[in-house]
């Protein structure tokens, strides 16, 4: 069956050079060419290019290109004959417009490429901070825009909403349609899990399993409506957060069918040869050279092969399809999938390409991995403090050791490193990142079970942790239908991914719709709308400092200060009503007489003490 996946995939070659015929006796290139990438910026710091062409015995054929300003410095094959790589040099006064690619064969053939040379201005990317609130969303699953994309011809796989690993027609202009819902619930950023071609057999909704690393699935859409989506939030001061995968391919990628090398994958022949996904080796400075290197050079699965960074070829070939997609498409920020799983060193690289080019680019990395420790490891900026020295640059991580704490403390009835003190002690090990305060933070996503699972459905519980998600240090994710009360827990991913109620012509019931929400999510969307729209708008929480106390009684008790601003959180996880005495505060009162309920909006005369409902959390705005 894999070798039928291999024949089935070299069908698939898609053009993205246009293709002319030179002369008598010129090739027919109607069936496998291609260039990636499929075009190129003027405006590339880098004036440097390396172009992948894929033709039938391309790498037996001499290139030359006729275009000012424009020269090969170099060209080579690697393995295929099918393949050949040229250097290209971009001098400083090269215009936009198209180039011509000439290849000449020894036996008087030859094939002309049109390459386009753009011209983009500096990407302004908006800057994604702790103001912002992120909302996750599985494509698939979220909104069908356009029913006449849910099958696509030349994909094997079909929709069928009724099988749990099929495809289920959501899409980018499903998407697009919702943005002002989005908004409207506080939401200033879009976290889209992969949107790009995965032509595999099955299991392809989620995107992951890539077979074409410049194509939008046409089940998803057009890159024209991938642009519209990211323009049109932007027409809306949002933002938009692009997910990308390093660490591995699909099976079916015309890079793997057909490999320009065979060392542009780890294991080539070895598809069982499977990652022992245990993040922690890397920095484990006591790890084994063997666990090591069946962590980062293992498949992540049976259909996605490994990729090997150590490859010069293939290192620049990813990191210009990177520089590529912030070019073309002007997204926000990268969310990068399986951060440690690829070459460490190689990760430094890509990070550097895409900050010389767009410093204001969002980066932040999956680090799933369970104590702080292991997660700063990839953080530390030079510092020096890691035994291998390496200092691993990443500017923000998926805050993974948070989340495992938050999902515990609030199923917990309180003790010394139970219940909310549980997230006290995770807190007061911030010493050990360089900057802990762009953290993506969240109760759940695509990958782990439903928060409102985790806490019975219980809609004070899921009040609470929205309240701390909304004030505590980060930026704060929200997993898309979290707000009302999507459930999913103990099952495979796609109990996790159900489709948003709503989001499909005919649907019983439309949930995008606050109208039609149940007790339960009216509460649990009102509490979410309420607090994101209030701390878009609140610099106390996006730049605020963290002061935080020891727990009390399975209370948590917590503040933001910034200039004269203060914001002071009170957790209460107990069963019952507290009321609280507030003398003990004094680093965050001192110089306060009265305080508003950001919820109620009432006034409080005075700060002496608070009253705190059972499973309730209170947020205060302080007065003089």
């Amino acid at each position: 069956m894999y070798l039928s996946f291999r024949l089935a995939a070299l069908a698939l070659f898609i053009f993205v050079a246009q293709a002319t015929m030179a002369q008598k006796g010129a090739i027919n290139t109607t069936k496998t060419t291609r260039i990636e990438p499929p075009n190129w910026f003027i405006t590339a710091k880098d004036r440097s290019l390396q172009l992948l062409v894929n033709h039938p015995e391309i790498a037996t054929a001499k290139a030359s290109v006729s275009y000012p300003g424009l020269r090969i410095t170099k060209q080579y094959r690697l393995e295929s004959n099918n393949y050949l790589i040229l250097l290209l040099s971009l001098d400083k006064t090269v215009k936009s417009g198209e180039a011509k690619l000439t290849f000449g064969w020894a036996d008087g053939k030859s094939l002309n490429l049109a390459y386009q040379l753009l011209y983009k201005p500096a990407t302004q990317q908006q800057p994604i901070t702790a103001a912002d609130a992120v909302y996750l969303i599985t494509p698939d699953r979220f909104a069908n825009g356009n029913p006449a994309n849910d099958d696509a011809d030349g994909f094997s796989e079909k929709s069928d909403r009724s099988k749990n690993y099929a495809r289920h027609g959501g899409d980018i202009k499903g998407i697009t349609d919702k943005l002002p819902y989005l908004q409207d619930l506080g939401i200033t950023t879009v976290w889209i899990n992969p949107v790009l071609t995965n032509n595999m057999p099955h299991s392809s909704y989620h995107g992951y399993a890539i077979t074409d690393f410049y194509e939008i699935d046409p089940r998803f859409g057009t890159l024209a409506e991938y642009k519209n989506l990211i323009s049109t939030a932007h027409g809306r001061g949002m933002k938009v957060i692009k997910d990308m995968v390093l660490n591995h391919a699909g099976s079916l990628n015309h890079i793997f069918v057909d490999p320009p090398s065979k060392k542009w994958f780890n294991h080539y022949t070895e598809p069982g040869f499977r990652s022992n996904f245990r993040a922690s080796v890397v920095p484990d400075p006591h790890a084994s050279a063997e666990d090591t290197e069946v962590m980062t050079d293992g498949w992540f699965d049976s259909t996605m092969p490994d990729l090997n960074q150590r490859d010069s070829t293939l290192a620049r070939y990813l990191i210009q399809n990177s520089l590529w997609w912030v070019f073309t498409s002007g997204i926000d920020g990268i969310r990068m999938d399986t951060y440690p799983y690829p070459e460490k060193n190689f990760m430094l690289n890509w990070i550097k390409a895409l900050r010389e080019q767009f410093p204001t680019l969002y980066i932040v990395g999956e680090v799933w991995v369970s104590s702080p420790a292991l997660a700063a490891y990839w953080t530390t900026k030079g510092k020096g403090v890691n035994t291998d020295k390496y200092a691993g640059n990443l500017p923000t991580i998926t805050d993974f050791p948070l989340f495992g704490a938050t999902n515990q403390a609030f199923n917990q009835n309180g003790g010394w490193d139970d219940g909310l003190n549980k997230i006290y002690n995770l807190l007061s090990q911030d010493f050990v990142y360089d900057d802990a305060s762009q953290h993506l933070v969240f109760l759940d996503n695509h990958d782990v079970n439903r928060f409102c699972s985790e806490v019975g459905m219980d809609t004070a519980k899921m009040k609470m942790a929205l309240t701390f998600l909304s004030t505590v240090r980060g930026v704060p994710q929200i997993y898309y239908g979290t707000e009302i009360m999507l459930k999913g827990k103990d099952g495979s991913h796609p109990e996790l991914r159900q489709d948003f109620p709503g989001g499909w012509a005919g649907d019983a019931i439309n949930s995008f719709d606050p109208k039609n929400h149940t007790p339960a999510q009216k509460a649990v969307y009102q509490h979410m709308r309420k607090l994101l729209t209030w701390r878009k708008t609140n610099p106390t929480i996006a730049k605020g400092n963290y002061i935080h106390y020891v727990g009390d009684g399975n209370l948590y008790v917590y503040g933001r200060k910034h200039q004269d601003a203060t914001v002071i959180v009170i957790l209460n996880n107990n069963g019952k009503e507290v009321n609280h005495e507030l003398g003990r505060y004094q680093q965050l009162i001192k110089g306060y007489s009265k305080a508003k309920n950001v919820i109620t909006g009432e006034v409080l005369a005075d700060l002496k003490s608070v009253t705190i409902a059972a499973k309730s959390g209170l947020v205060l705005e302080l007065i003089k």
